[in-house]
């Protein structure tokens, strides 16, 4: 009952993005990268996967899931990480969202209170994610069939990206 309660209070923290707008910028630009992805193997490829197209580019990760979910050599962000009302306590989690990125990769495959308010309150210039519903991205991939399909497609579109 109160795990559901503490969810609702952290969701209430992300109904809407922080306002800022968007600048977008093609593959070239693009210096600093947060990857959020799932806090399993496969988020652990996908961002391998995502390390290997952006050559050159400083990549942080944060993985969203449970803590002892087998993720022991990377840390994992989950509910935990927030206080009874929503705020963030874990302080690595406060300094990724202070800093500021020239993009932001959401990999995770489906949305949760967690990876809404990363996307919400992170200082990124701009979001991209696969086409979910509730997702937040500025830029929106779809159909992307899997992560890998995915990554290939946005490889695509940030060469694509004139800024005038």
């Amino acid at each position: 009952m109160f795990q559901k309660w503490k969810e609702k209070l952290i969701g209430r923290q992300c109904k809407a993005p922080l306002c800022r707008e968007a600048e977008y910028k093609d593959g070239k630009d693009v210096k600093t990268c947060l990857a959020v992805a799932a806090g399993d193997a496969e988020g652990q490829k996908a961002v391998a996967e995502l390390a290997v197209h952006l050559k050159g580019v400083e990549l942080e990760v944060l993985y969203l899931g449970k803590a002892g979910t087998g993720m022991e050599e990377v840390a994992v962000i989950g509910e935990d990480d927030f206080t009874f009302w929503g705020k963030v306590k874990n302080e690595h989690l406060k300094q990724v969202l202070d800093k500021q990125y020239d993009m932001l990769v959401d990999l995770t495959p489906r949305v949760d209170v967690v990876g809404r308010y990363i996307l919400a309150h992170s200082r990124a210039s701009f979001a991209v994610g696969m086409k979910k519903e509730g997702g937040l991205a500025d830029l929106v991939v779809a159909p992307a069939v899997d992560v890998s399909n995915f990554i290939k497609q946005l490889t695509v579109i940030l060469a694509q990206i004139k800024r005038y």
